[in-house]
């Protein structure tokens, strides 16, 4: 085994030139040779029949097969932005918002930022959760045709306000249709992006959602706008959402109390509220806010910051994303503390695309109130009996090259090392069991030292993410979560960037991690090229 961590950590070098070909090398001549050709335009993903055919393979081949099916595809002369064109177009007509569907833009992320020879693996591991989630649908989901009259084009945004206001998803969808045909992109997108950071109910899930399944469509092609909308529409306000218990006054939350502070904020905010900036101190006090779980408090008090022009939105948003990380390392969990840090991401990948000074404000207070709410749902559960403040983090031992430094995070992370051993690499995800093991806490000290010490961390988060494909299993959480948590890595001020490193570690998994029954199919499939 050590042997094999050596051989890994090796192809993992901080210049990026030796790579490491190993075992994945035969996948060379049939792999994406740079970032252009692993993109989707959207020519390639019309139903046409030069992919109609991979489509129906990527849906009828069973799950233990589909590697080798798509290896000999592509040995045969498919190009890889077919297949990758063909594994969207499968998930697009599932016709229903999902985790499978949430987590492509995620592996195709993870895909452009791999090493040549390793860019196919995230696509084959997007292709065996599809089957998993497929193999375990009671019914093939599908899309009901629309009913009654669209409205004109103009009445359809104050019909659109009304449905989702009302939460009449019939109305609303029709509405958003017409708006689709008549307006652009970026007009439909505003309309969206209020819903999206409204409705906390489903632990963030509604803003996870129509943020990723934009992305998606952004990468497909704007052709499927209208079922892939209308459908995120449904997620909303439909019956998903009477599902989990949707309330139309949203009681407890912060959405209409936040929409009355930027009616009164919006004509009076400085212009550059919006810009990035640092302001510790701030940044310090909103955190100590949202840990005290003063959600009105802590709204209150961005807003009222911004207003006066002491501070921008960049600070406010250092706080939420150190907020979230903060609760993962309290608790390694799969519902609060880690949907903290995805629905943190959309939200501020949603806050990035608006232009609406309106929308902005009220999605960055949004994203202050959710963190409370994410920090009450782990009070009530019992989650802060290992309570841990991230500001507080203290630097391990490393060694002295960045190599030998990832070498020692990565090596025991999932298992750790002596007597103490997991079984499960994953253990107390779910479920009143704790997942804050010992040497969890050790490698988040050792990553923030390492943030610290040498002159960027992308050495060890690359060294982490090419473990994902080859070890975890279908589950859209394990992928969906660490790609997140190094975007938003990136979007703290320089300062807290340690920090966010240090929690991302807590969503790694190490060498130790058994390979999945996906590896191995792949690896066979490899050997008899």
């Amino acid at each position: 085994m050590s042997a094999t961590r050596r051989q890994f950590i090796r192809g993992t070098s901080a210049a990026g030139v030796s790579l490491g070909l190993g075992e994945w090398a035969a996948l060379l001549p049939i792999s994406p040779a740079n970032a252009e050709e692993a993109k989707v335009t959207p020519g390639l993903v019309r139903f046409g029949p030069d992919i109609e055919p991979i489509v129906r393979l990527i849906e009828d081949t069973p799950r233990a097969r589909c590697s080798a099916m798509m290896i000999a595809q592509l040995r045969k002369g498919l190009p890889y932005r077919q297949f990758l064109a063909a594994l969207y177009l499968a998930n697009i007509r599932a016709n229903e918002v999902t985790h499978q569907m949430a987590v492509l833009h995620s592996t195709n992320q993870l895909t452009l930022d791999l090493p040549v020879q390793e860019r196919l693996l995230p696509t084959f591991w997007a292709m065996d959760s599809f089957k998993f989630h497929q193999e375990r649908a009671k019914a093939a989901p599908s899309l009901k045709p629309l009913t009654g009259s669209l409205p004109s084009a103009e009445r359809a945004e104050d019909e659109f306000h009304a449905g989702m206001n009302n939460f009449d998803s019939e109305r609303a969808e029709r509405a958003l249709v017409a708006v689709i045909r008549s307006q652009g992109a970026n007009r439909v997108a505003e309309l969206l992006w209020r819903y999206a950071a409204r409705d906390w109910t489903f632990i963030g899930h509604f803003a996870i959602w129509v943020a990723n399944t934009w992305r998606t469509l952004e990468t497909v092609g704007w052709q499927y706008a209208e079922p892939s909308l209308r459908v995120v529409v449904v997620t909303l306000v439909g019956e998903v959402a009477r599902k989990v218990g949707q309330d139309k006054t949203l009681k407890g939350q912060p959405y209409w109390t936040n929409r009355e502070r930027v009616q009164k904020a919006v004509a009076t905010i400085p212009a550059n509220w919006a810009e990035a900036g640092s302001e510790p101190a701030f940044t310090r006090e909103l955190l100590a806010a949202i840990r005290e779980e003063k959600m009105e408090v802590a709204c209150d008090l961005a807003v009222s910051r911004l207003v006066a022009g002491k501070v921008r939105a960049g600070a406010v948003w250092d706080a939420v994303h150190l907020a979230g990380g903060e609760m993962f390392m309290c608790a390694q969990k799969n519902s609060a503390p880690l949907h903290a840090n995805t629905a943190a991401n959309a939200l501020h990948y949603v806050f990035e695309a608006s232009s609406d000074a309106g929308n902005r404000l009220l999605i960055l207070l949004q994203a202050v109130g959710w963190m409370c709410l994410y920090r009450s749902a782990m009070t009530r559960r019992g989650w802060f009996r290992e309570p841990r403040q991230i500001l507080d983090l203290e630097e391990g031992s490393i060694a002295d090259t960045p190599e030998a430094a990832v070498e020692e995070i990565l090596a025991h992370l999932s298992f750790g090392s002596g007597d103490n051993l997991a079984v499960d690499p994953f253990k107390g995800t779910y479920g009143a069991e704790f997942n804050s093991q010992p040497w969890r806490h050790e490698a988040a000290g050792k990553a923030f030292a390492f943030a610290r010490k040498f002159p960027g961390p992308q050495l060890l988060v690359r060294a982490a993410h090419r473990l994902l494909p080859l070890k975890v299993d279908w589950d859209p959480h394990r992928i969906k979560f660490p790609i997140a948590a190094w975007e938003n890595w990136r979007w703290v001020s320089p300062e807290w960037q340690p920090h966010m490193l240090a929690a991302a570690s807590y969503s790694f998994v190490g060498v130790d991690a058994p390979d999945t029954a996906l590896t191995k199919q792949v690896r066979e499939a490899v050997r008899n090229l």
